[in-house]
């Protein structure tokens, strides 16, 4: 589609970083358990287990707010390569419907 669509899709992709995050940490479990919504070293809950916190972003920092310790994957490594991969669809994509759907 061109450069105008990667530069415009790219840091969209980042922003929702915090949020692939916090979805990677609830679904790192093991096959047929509930899906993870408490900090793993403190236990303090992280993700709200209502709707299984599907609107819910991680703190923009990566860490738990009750231990400080790090929750899933380090902070900035999911948004840049969200960015990456998002702007190299958007460079491939014959149109805006098609990106809609690879996303």
């Amino acid at each position: 589609m061109g450069l105008t669509w990667t530069l415009a899709t790219a840091p969209i992709a980042a922003m929702l970083g915090p949020w692939l995050r916090s979805r990677i940490l609830a679904h790192t479990i093991e096959h047929g358990q509930p899906l993870r919504s408490r900090c793993e070293h403190c236990a303090a809950p992280v993700v709200p287990a209502r709707w299984r916190g599907v609107l819910t972003p991680l703190p923009a920092t990566g860490n738990c707010p009750h231990c400080r310790r790090r929750l899933g994957p380090p902070a900035g490594t999911v948004e840049v390569l969200a960015a990456a991969v998002t702007a190299v669809l958007a460079w491939q994509a014959p149109s805006g419907w098609i990106l809609a759907a690879w996303c």
